[in-house]
């Protein structure tokens, strides 16, 4: 029985205390998606962009200046949703290609030195590059 897998992605968590290297795998078994309710996620407040993107598509008039004020209100709030799902995805997009970097730059560091002896400005970039994956997968998740 074959099974493929649309989307995967592989990858060693690093150990600086062990010499063996587990692996991770994340599948997508590409079943039925779930529909989720929009939600608000906190964490896009980090980004600098997304305060003045909420803005700039606030003042716009989007042809609904006659309407009542109810009706502009959800109806701004309908096409602002729409707006965040792109904006959010592109961030999905951008942090999926820094992960990616971040992966490979791990690995070069393990391929540089397979014996294991790192120096401190190494331990200290191996630090820095699993913090900041970590936060990106972490990100991912929500």
């Amino acid at each position: 029985m074959t099974l493929a897998f649309h989307r995967y992605r592989v990858w060693h968590v690093n150990s600086m205390i062990s010499d063996h290297l587990p692996i991770c795998l994340q599948l997508d078994l590409g079943g039925e998606r779930i529909v989720y309710p929009f939600k608000y996620n906190h964490h896009w407040m980090d980004y600098l962009d997304f305060q003045p993107l909420v803005r700039t598509f606030w003042a716009m008039d989007h042809g609904i200046s006659h309407w009542s004020p109810m009706d502009r209100l959800v109806e701004k709030l309908r096409l602002l949703k729409g707006t965040v799902k792109r904006w959010s995805r592109e961030k999905n997009i951008q942090g999926e290609e820094e992960l990616c970097s971040l992966e490979l730059a791990l690995n070069e560091v393990f391929t540089d030195n397979p014996s294991g002896n790192y120096s401190e400005k190494e331990k200290n970039c191996l630090t820095e590059l699993e913090d900041r994956k970590h936060i990106l997968l972490r990100l991912e998740e929500e």
